[in-house]
């Protein structure tokens, strides 16, 4: 009955985004200019790069758009509504922990001033992506937030290919036959002392020895010369999986890693960040913390906001 009234959800759900997306294609076509070639740029590898919306108006001009239709759709609904609550509450629980932790959010803020005063020896403007393997500590911290607080907490649903055997609470052993949908709840699992050093519950970025991969991760059998900074496979291990499993695992994991480390550095590179009420005092008690978060529609989000102090570097604290 919960999968038949999940299944009816998401179908409503489906509509609506549809909808949606017919919009913004359209005011893209009327705003895209008659007879003007899109500007895209080609990368050092060749591949064409440019807006993807422009990229959709010219693909709906060919013979074969409907073959491409659902996977252009797919593409916009990814990029602008399916990483939008997961990344968001990412950073701000992020934000959250390194004003809960000043001594991080120390070591952070160092790690990112000289991040980007090498930027501006180099006189470039912008990042690029291989900067961000630079970030040692941030992605520590990034890391351990996705454990502590992952986003997408519910885990996901996979169809058994064969019979698995498990023990129950009582000792006891249940085989479980190829078909059966299960969840595998991401949140357990990240939560789960006798998995992380008796200490589950404590934000520790320093836990994580092989910095972006944990400790026997799956994707990272290659990784011969010492620990990794920075990759765009998923960092998933037996105990940790923030963007669930693969095959099928998060297809904007590696947009959400960009994203956070595009953002996350410069906010503390130019504010200091310190709890501020409602939020301190639910923090400060562990028999509370818990509180500050919810699920919603498979989200775990904050649940009345993160509320903290955000002032320009160097300033007194003092009087808050």
């Amino acid at each position: 009955w919960a999968f038949h009234k999940a299944d009816k959800a998401n179908e409503e759900a489906d509509a609506i985004t549809n909808e949606w997306i017919d919009r913004l294609i359209q005011t893209k076509e009327q705003r895209y200019p008659r007879g003007e070639s899109p500007q895209f740029v080609i990368g050092p590898n060749g591949a064409t790069k440019g807006p993807l919306l422009t990229r959709i108006v010219e693909t709906r001009k060919l013979e074969n758009w409907k073959d491409q239709e659902r996977s252009m759709r797919d593409n916009v609904w990814l990029l602008t509504l399916a990483g939008h609550d997961t990344t968001a509450a990412t950073m701000s629980w992020c934000l959250y922990e390194l004003a809960r932790h000043p001594k991080h959010m120390k070591k952070a803020q160092a790690e990112v001033d000289v991040f980007f005063a090498n930027i501006k020896k180099e006189g470039r403007n912008g990042l690029e992506y291989t900067d961000f393997h630079s970030l040692t500590f941030l992605t520590k911290c990034i890391n351990e937030t996705l454990r502590k607080w992952n986003a997408v907490s519910y885990g996901t649903r996979r169809e058994l290919e064969k019979t698995y055997e498990v023990k129950g609470t009582n000792g006891l052993k249940q085989a479980i036959p190829p078909g059966t949908t299960c969840q595998l709840p991401n949140y357990c699992n990240h939560r789960r002392d006798d998995l992380w050093d008796g200490n589950a519950d404590v934000w520790d970025p320093e836990r994580w020895k092989d910095i972006f991969a944990d400790t026997g991760s799956i994707n990272f059998g290659d990784a011969s010369e010492g620990p990794i900074t920075f990759s765009g496979r998923n960092p998933q291990s037996l105990r940790f999986t923030p963007f669930t499993r693969g095959p099928r695992d998060c297809f904007g994991k590696n947009f959400a890693q960009s994203e956070m480390r595009c953002i996350i550095p410069y906010l503390i590179h130019h504010f200091d960040f310190k709890l501020a009420e409602p939020t301190r005092t639910l923090a400060m008690d562990r028999a509370t913390e818990h509180q500050l978060g919810f699920e919603m529609l498979g989200i775990l989000k904050p649940r009345e906001g993160l509320w903290l102090h955000a002032l320009p570097r160097k300033l007194n604290w003092s009087n808050l």
